[in-house]
C-alpha cells in the first residue's frame, strides 16, 4: 500500500471505485471487510473455511473431500 493510502482506498482503485465517490458508510465497511480478512489470514480468493481448518485458492474436488473427511 502506498504511504498514506488504506486497503480499502486500493480495492475502490483496483474496482476502478474513484475513492472520493464512495460514501462514508461504504468506506467504513470496506475498511472492516479487510481488516477482517486479515485477522483470519484470506490471503487468496477464494478462502474458504472447513471445519476451521483455512483452505485458500481454488480446489479441486478431491481437495474438499478431504478436509471434509
Amino acid at each position: 500500500v502506498a504511504p498514506g493510502r488504506t486497503d480499502g482506498e486500493r480495492v475502490l482503485k483496483e474496482l476502478k471505485v474513484p475513492f472520493t465517490e464512495a460514501s462514508p458508510q461504504a468506506r467504513e465497511q470496506l475498511a472492516a471487510d479487510v481488516e477482517a480478512g486479515r485477522t483470519v489470514e484470506a490471503t487468496a480468493t477464494p478462502t474458504s473455511f472447513v471445519n476451521g481448518k483455512r483452505v485458500a485458492g481454488a480446489q479441486p474436488l478431491s481437495a474438499w473431500v478431504a478436509e471434509v473427511e
